[in-house]
């Protein structure tokens, strides 16, 4: 069962996303990382992108994460084909594996839209931004480096219910992995950006993205 595991393992893809809570009025990296819990919202939120591992026991993919030093849980989801770990900042007492992440789920609570200056890292290329609004909807902003090719199921500007963000925002930044991969994978292979690939070249790409 073990060795059946390990081999299930190697073969699904593994991702680590960061998520980073705003509260209200916080204005500089500091106090925003100092965040120990976030609004009953946000914490409903990541509850739902996966479920609570303990470092100490988890035998899937962590993400770099170790015990004891970057806490006793973490968020963590699973299917057959895919592994991802949740760099939650609130779960976490230091922030050195945030700033390695290139995709960053920013969860803001301020009146002010997010300024990318607050959190400046040399990654996160890829910024999805939810921002609850006073209808119970929810604003997703999705700030992308220009390179790096169109991915979904958010896009830009689009208003979504409590009930399906999560699916939708983990999905969403599963995707927005694939397109940074696929962006270095060209680059690496053809010198080009993944735009400027013809279409039959870009499915041969992510036909090996699942062999990375």
């Amino acid at each position: 069962l073990v060795s059946s595991r390990k081999i299930v393992d190697r073969l699904r893809q593994t991702y680590k996303l960061a998520v980073v809570y705003i509260g209200p009025g916080q204005e500089d990296k500091r106090s925003i990382l100092s965040n120990s819990r976030g609004s009953i919202e946000f914490e409903r939120f990541v509850s739902s992108l996966g479920w609570a591992v303990k470092l100490a026991t988890h035998h899937g993919f962590k993400g770099g994460l170790q015990y004891p030093e970057d806490g006793d849980i973490a968020t963590y989801f699973a299917n057959p084909s895919v592994e991802a770990i949740f760099h939650v900042a609130t779960q976490m007492p230091s922030f050195k594996h945030l700033g390695n992440d290139e995709v960053m789920i920013i969860w803001t609570e301020h009146w002010r839209a997010f300024r990318r200056s607050i959190l400046r890292t040399e990654f996160g290329d890829v910024l999805i931004i939810i921002s609850p609004l006073s209808n119970g909807l929810f604003r997703v902003e999705i700030r992308k480096e220009p390179e790096i090719p169109f991915f979904g199921p958010l896009i830009d500007g689009m208003l979504v219910s409590e009930e399906h963000l999560p699916f939708l925002v983990r999905a969403t930044a599963i995707q927005a992995s694939n397109a940074k991969i696929l962006q270095t994978v060209s680059l690496a292979l053809y010198g080009l950006q993944a735009f400027q690939l013809p279409f039959p070249m870009i499915q041969s790409l992510c036909d090996l993205q699942m062999l990375l």
